[in-house]
């Protein structure tokens, strides 16, 4: 039986109150000792070795595997509770969890981060919560609190395909691809004549030794220039779904990159509006990751596009014949200024513009009209659909390869668009 109880009845029934205050006063005192006493030896386990261990980069919109490795080095058992702060933005999952270390013996506890933002981080502290040996206090340690970490855009799709052929990745993405024989092409091997062959391939002398028609194959001109010219500004701000029209530009231009340099050519980028950034064309295997490091923190503004600026710029910094993709939302506000831009570009390059098309616009034109209000918009919306379609006429008429897709169509559409230019002899 507890001796609280005990006290209690004693001191009901009439005991000695000078005997019940003293002992009272002695529980206490005895409490406050356990106390002091577990407090005491409990400062001396307050501090635990603690790494967090990341991947090298990270990837927006995934998950990515990240662990932290606890190591008691003192002589007591230690019981915590793990919990990483992070930045704001990141999600964490299996985290709080509490653990129990035996003295000397080391933990990594494995769980996966989920940003939701591109750009340079500064992450939180992992907070460390250490009950002391009766659990009557809680010590709270932090560290890890100077780790900075890159989110880049989420291009492992692409890269887990880089063991595929060329082909397969290509008919996987739904791109097509357009063979082209004849004059522009390098040469490749001899091989013998087939169906569908011209005559101009066949190497009469090769053919004449051999007995039989033998055929030149040729293969796309390599150490070609593609530049983006990739749209910062306040049009590609609209967001439908996880992404804004800016992300799924961004996506659809590093696929592509990543097919220009499997196909031998060099790739650079300039930003229209906002930061500015310029990355001469590169190739090889080390270019992707350029690209990347000059993208991965890039984000549309509230900025207007300023079209014939950035088309300046461009003629000043890269004067050789190259591709140039402009990835944009085409409106006919400023179709003047753009008109302007691929004049100026086409003087010295082939151009290609790629519009993104709003999904809420094609979806309100499907809507049935049951108010006099839902007739407006859809009146507005398909004069709105009618003037930016004048303007993608006007842009045709300037002889330029044009694209006018959906935002989760917009790879595919400049994937196709880069090999039937390159097929052509154009570039």
């Amino acid at each position: 039986m507890s001796i609280l109880p005990v006290l209690a009845r004693y001191s009901l029934s009439g005991g000695s109150a000078e005997f019940v205050s003293m002992a009272w006063w002695g529980i206490g005192f005895f409490a406050f000792l356990v106390v002091m006493v577990d407090l005491g030896f409990s400062r001396t386990v307050s501090q635990l070795a603690v790494k967090r261990q990341l991947p090298g980069n990270l990837s927006v919109g995934v998950a990515n595997a990240a662990a932290v490795v606890i190591e008691n080095l003192h002589k007591r058992q230690v019981l915590c509770t793990i919990t990483d702060q992070m930045a704001e933005g990141f999600i964490t999952d299996n985290l709080p969890v509490t653990v129990s270390l035996k003295p000397g013996h080391k933990r990594t506890l494995h769980y996966h981060l989920f940003p939701n933002l591109r750009g340079l981080f500064q992450l939180g502290s992992i907070d460390i919560r250490i009950t002391s040996v009766l659990q009557l206090w809680e010590f709270r340690q932090q560290t890890c609190g100077d780790q900075t970490v890159k989110v880049y855009p989420n291009f492992k799709p692409v890269l887990d395909n880089k063991i595929l052929s060329m082909e397969q990745q290509l008919t996987r993405m739904g791109a097509q691809v357009i063979p082209r024989r004849g004059q522009g092409l390098d040469f490749h091997q001899l091989r013998e004549f087939q169906q569908g062959d011209v005559l101009r391939q066949v190497d009469w002398r090769a053919s004449a030794r051999q007995a039989k028609l033998i055929s030149r194959e040729y293969q796309s001109e390599k150490d070609q220039d593609v530049i983006f010219l990739l749209d910062c500004g306040r049009r590609m701000r609209i967001k439908e779904d996880e992404l804004s029209h800016f992300d799924h530009a961004l996506n659809a231009m590093l696929v592509t990159a990543w097919m220009a340099l499997r196909q031998g050519d060099a790739v650079g980028m300039m930003s229209v509006a906002g930061a500015d950034r310029w990355l001469s064309p590169v190739k090889g295997r080390a270019a992707i990751n350029l690209l990347l490091n000059q993208v991965y923190d890039l984000h549309s503004t509230t900025e207007n596009s300023d079209y014939l600026r950035a088309a300046e710029q461009l003629m000043t910094s890269h004067r050789k014949h190259a591709l140039v993709i402009l990835v944009t939302n085409v409106r006919d506000e400023g179709a003047e200024d753009l008109q302007a831009a691929i004049r100026l570009l086409s003087g010295s390059h082939q151009v290609m513009v790629a519009g993104l098309r709003e999904v809420q616009l094609d979806q309100l034109l499907s809507q049935s009209v049951q108010s006099f209000d839902q007739a407006l918009a859809v009146c507005g919306t398909a004069r709105y659909l009618q003037e930016r379609q004048q303007a993608f006429r006007q842009l045709g008429s300037m002889g330029i390869t044009l694209a006018d897709v959906l935002p989760a169509a917009l790879p595919v559409a400049l994937v196709n668009g880069y090999l039937s230019i390159k097929a052509s002899g154009a570039l």
